[in-house]
């Protein structure tokens, strides 16, 4: 790579096993982003924070239906003007449980109580 004046990047991989809870997972993974974000750039900083507040209700499982579209258009949203890759890296991962994952998001939405 380097002869072709390019570099591979970094990387890293997680293993989980069956018994992983994918919410607390992304709550944790953004949780680390958003402390880690310096503040400079508003779309990782703000974005970052929300994500973080967001997954925090549904850890709690107090999740809102509306939240999971929102969330996914909120990552989308933030990856791509930031000045360093921290905010960009919050996408991904977040993507990537909340597509493979949703029954897991799905069973910590806020349940109103059934009309007695």
């Amino acid at each position: 790579m380097s002869k072709a004046g390019s570099m591979l990047g970094s990387g890293a991989f997680v293993v989980f096993d069956d018994t992983t809870d994918f919410v607390q997972c992304a709550y944790n993974l953004v949780r680390f982003f958003a402390h880690e974000s310096c503040g400079q750039c508003t779309p990782c900083r703000e974005g970052g924070h929300w994500l973080e507040t967001v997954l925090h209700r549904f850890v709690h499982g107090r999740g809102l239906a509306t939240d999971l579209t929102m969330m996914h258009r909120v990552a989308a949203t933030i990856t791509g003007l930031n000045l360093c890759a921290l905010g960009d890296s919050i996408e991904p991962f977040l993507k990537s449980v909340l597509v493979r994952f949703p029954e897991q998001f799905e069973a910590r939405v806020l349940r109103e109580a059934a009309p007695v």
